[in-house]
């Protein structure tokens, strides 16, 4: 595939030698560095296909043999822009081709995430477009040294994060933090640190001594079950902390309601195709107009040709329209709605985590309702620190 395009390019001849013995012809052109592929041979001689440049050297061997050559076709790229080179548009269009595959070369065509786990993918692609870090973005303006800084500190799970280029590919490249789990044997030493502010309602400590007691109102990161214990003969010795800490936290959680807002009521979907080149959308349809409201969902697809993938994409959307009613809520109805958002969050609380006790204060401001909730939560705070030994 490759050498059939490469012949194209450069262009190819196809030629009839006859008389003689053309196949003394074929070992001198070889021996010429003439390249020659493909002989068919034919009554009186053969046919062979050679580059252009090569030609009048091949003629002029053929001639000293006393071989009569024939040229029979013209086929490739040099010939088609000969034939329309009056057509000043193709040439035209070729170089704006090349400059413009040149220019793309500065351009973000493709982002990349390696290396976590616990962290969502989305939420990292999120975070990067914040920071200007999105397909279509140019390359040059970027200081991917303070990008990577800022997206490190934004997710406090990542021991370390950065962002490296690879020509038009950026890779956003992480190492997560140990997880809080419990260490499944002996051989790593770890404290236990307090996840969050709270006060101790219990703490065991299974392995390891505590170092602090019930009804202490600790800080996160503050030590609460040391890996380092003292033995009978007063010799300190190193062993991975295991145990449970339960406290009371405190969260306040704010919920809003506009008091006037839009009903959405949707009509039947409509489909339509883009070509996406960086982030210009090209339609591939003739409309009168896009939905004036309506919820869009897409789908992109690569377009790749000979293995290699294009600059641009393919992609269809999903258009759902809907016509907007104005709704007014009274404080009754707004204070269900919102106290149905307030249930919803509790439901999604983790595992483990009970309410003590909630504080909800109702109010109106202007043009909006608030339910503002105070949370004391009893949950286990333990989290592990492993101690780094030299």
């Amino acid at each position: 595939m490759f050498w059939r395009f490469y012949r194209w390019c450069r262009g190819n001849l196809r030629v009839s030698v006859i008389g003689g013995e053309p196949e003394a012809l074929l070992n001198q052109a070889a021996e010429e560095d003439i390249g020659l592929w493909d002989p068919v041979p034919i009554p009186g001689g053969f046919e062979v296909s050679l580059y252009p440049d090569d030609y009048r050297a091949f003629a002029r061997m053929a001639r000293r043999r006393a071989l009569r050559t024939e040229l029979l076709r013209k086929r490739g790229l040099p010939f088609y822009l000969h034939r329309h080179r009056k057509r000043i548009g193709i040439p035209v269009g070729l170089l704006l081709g090349l400059c413009c595959v040149m220019a793309l070369q500065n351009f973000v065509w493709r982002i990349e995430v390696v290396g976590n786990e616990r962290i969502p993918t989305q939420a990292l692609y999120a975070a990067a477009a914040k920071e200007g870090v999105h397909i279509g973005a140019f390359l040059p303006t970027m200081d991917l040294k303070t990008i990577s800084l800022r997206l490190e500190n934004a997710f406090p799970d990542a021991a370390w994060l950065s962002v490296n280029r690879n020509g038009s590919l950026l890779s956003i490249e992480l190492h997560e933090t140990t997880p809080k789990i419990p260490p499944e044997d002996d051989q790593t030493v770890r404290n236990i640190v307090a996840a969050k502010d709270g006060q101790i309602v219990a703490i065991e400590a299974y392995r390891g001594s505590a170092e602090a007691a019930v009804g202490d109102v600790v800080t996160k990161g503050q030590l609460l079950i040391s890996g380092i214990v003292t033995g009978k003969l007063e010799k300190s010795g190193f062993r991975s902390a295991l145990g449970k800490v339960e406290a009371q936290t405190v969260e306040q959680k704010t919920f809003t309601l506009p008091v006037a807002w839009e009903k959405r009521v949707y009509q039947k979907e409509k489909v339509y195709r883009y070509l996406v080149f960086g982030s210009k959308k090209i339609p591939l349809f003739l409309s009168a107009g896009l939905p004036e409201h309506a919820e869009a969902y897409g789908t992109e697809r690569p377009v790749v040709l000979f293995g290699v993938k294009l600059p641009f994409s393919l992609m269809t959307a999903e258009y759902h329209p809907y016509t907007v009613e104005p709704v007014t809520l009274t404080p009754d109805a707004a204070r269900l709605e919102l106290e149905k958002q307030c249930a919803e969050y509790e439901r999604k609380l983790p595992a483990g985590v009970g309410i003590v006790s909630k504080n909800i204060e109702f109010s109106q401001n202007g043009e909006q309702f608030s339910l503002n909730a105070t949370y004391v939560f009893l949950e286990d705070i333990a989290q592990y620190a492993e101690i780094l030994l030299e």
